[in-house]
């Protein structure tokens, strides 16, 4: 346990090293209730997913290490996949999901946090769409795995989403990610889409307000 600590400290140094250099110009990032994230055990976050950079954002926010499940087809790039197994992503597909589902299981029996979007794909509209149920699949029957839900609101319009290009603006964005109770069971699809219908209420609400800085 001592090892695994310190290499993520010393990976995360890295990710900061590298990830704030490139978001810090454009982004301007903040978390609320990030003390529902436990500090130990196993965390199965779930939430939405509004670009391909938001599993960066949610990294440099939160102090635990996440091993993300991505689509399969990114660890199949050559230029990515190295990176990839140094951080710990979970590759799924969906005509061999079953592979996918046993490692995310596994590492949660270890304590670790993983993350996934249960709506299966990154928003083309910047809504909510139906919450599939493969995130039950995975902590069936885990004792002491807690789910985590979030909401992540800002990055739709920016260049990393599938936003319009005529939405697409060069000047700083503000982002903010909420962290919400974790569920006491594991919540179904209807459950779970309510409960981010009314985390995005309070992470766009930190959006509007720019952290009252005004900048």
């Amino acid at each position: 346990m001592e090892f695994r600590k310190c290499w993520w400290e010393g990976e995360r140094l890295l990710l900061e090293m590298v990830g704030w250099p490139l978001i810090a110009p454009f982004y301007s990032l903040q978390v609320e209730g990030v003390e529902n994230l436990p500090r130990t055990g196993g965390v199965l976050l779930v939430g939405n997913h509004q670009s391909k950079i938001d599993w960066l954002v949610l990294q440099l926010l939160l102090p635990r290490h996440i091993h993300f499940v991505i689509d399969r087809s990114y660890w199949n790039l050559p230029f990515l996949r190295p990176f990839l197994k140094v951080y710990g992503a979970v590759p799924i597909s969906i005509n061999g999901a079953k592979g996918g589902l046993t490692e995310a299981r596994a590492l949660l029996q270890q304590g670790e946090v993983v993350l996934i979007f249960p709506e299966g794909h990154l928003t083309r509209t910047g809504l909510l769409s139906q919450m599939r149920g493969g995130y039950l699949k995975i902590v069936k029957g885990l004792e002491g795995v807690v789910v985590v839900p979030f909401y992540l609101a800002g990055l739709w319009g920016s260049r990393f989403s599938y936003a319009p290009s005529s939405l697409h603006q060069l000047k700083r964005r503000w982002v903010a990610v909420v962290v919400g109770e974790p569920f006491e069971t594991p919540p179904s699809p209807d459950q779970l889409k309510l409960t981010l219908q009314n985390l995005s209420a309070r992470a766009y609400r930190l959006v509007g307000r720019r952290f009252d800085t005004g900048q």
